[in-house]
């Protein structure tokens, strides 16, 4: 069992870590909540987690429904563990960001390692850009990957729109194209305390894993917040079922390319 806190390995069923005493949580394989010792079934989603169960700490645990760049960047966001309340508006909002590069390891595997970096490097520099010229909070990068945050949702929805729209710039002049998957979702961290990491980051991980390349997805939570403002044109919203989330969840398309 590893230690989020150290990285220290630990015998299985270990409560607290023997290098630096931090207590090693058991989590739900399917939604991430945090598990009872000895039950059977997890009391948030009611998945079973009988058998070894009781012994997989964040690192250890695989996210069903993700692709595995937003995976890599939940997961390493997930260990670290961030103090989100600092980055959150007055009334505890914030807005949670997940992107990638669509199909990134089949470019990968056109293009070669070499270029492959270049293309990465492109990408990045454009979403770092956006990011800070939007007070966005990189909480995690990993490879294509990215989570961000916003204390504001429209912040969040501007710089989605600015990436997308820096991308399509550099795909004009470039043979490889290179298309960003974009999901958004917002939640209060002061409410959610530490559950937030085991619903609304995931869930904001879900939504961009249904989206396509050049798209921002937003969930019904997300639209609400913004969409008074009457200057946003939505595509047809879809249902989609994210996996552990209870039940099925309306995604709105921003169309964003006017």
């Amino acid at each position: 069992m590893l230690c989020s806190t150290c990285s220290q390995e630990n015998r299985g069923g270990a409560k607290f870590c023997h290098a630096c005493g931090a207590p090693l949580k058991a989590i739900c394989s399917s939604c991430h909540a945090a598990l009872i010792p000895d039950h059977a079934f997890c009391d948030n989603c009611g998945h079973s987690v009988g058998g070894d169960a009781a012994s997989r700490t964040p690192q250890q645990v695989s996210h069903p429904g993700l692709d595995p760049s937003i995976d890599r960047a939940y997961t390493g966001a997930e260990a670290a563990h961030p103090d989100l309340r600092s980055h959150s508006a007055p009334d505890g909002t914030i807005a949670i960001m997940f992107l990638d590069i669509e199909g990134s390891t089949a470019i990968a595997d056109r293009v070669g390692d070499l270029r492959f970096m270049d293309l990465l490097r492109e990408h990045n520099e454009i979403v770092r850009e956006q990011l800070k010229a939007h007070d966005g909070w990189e909480t995690k990068a990993e490879g294509d990957g990215f989570m961000i945050v916003f204390h504001s949702a429209r912040n969040g929805l501007d710089c989605g729109v600015a990436i997308q729209k820096g991308l399509a710039e550099r795909n004009k002049v470039n043979e490889e194209q290179v298309r960003s998957r974009i999901g958004l979702h917002a939640g209060e961290t002061i409410k959610e305390g530490d559950d937030f990491f085991g619903r609304n980051v995931i869930l904001a991980a879900r939504v961009a894993s249904e989206a396509s390349g050049s798209e921002i997805l937003v969930s019904g939570v997300f639209k609400a917040l913004i969409e008074s403002a009457g200057d946003l044109e939505w595509g047809e919203p879809r249902i989609a079922e994210l996996r552990g989330l209870g039940s099925n969840h309306e995604l709105w398309p921003v169309i964003w390319d006017d």
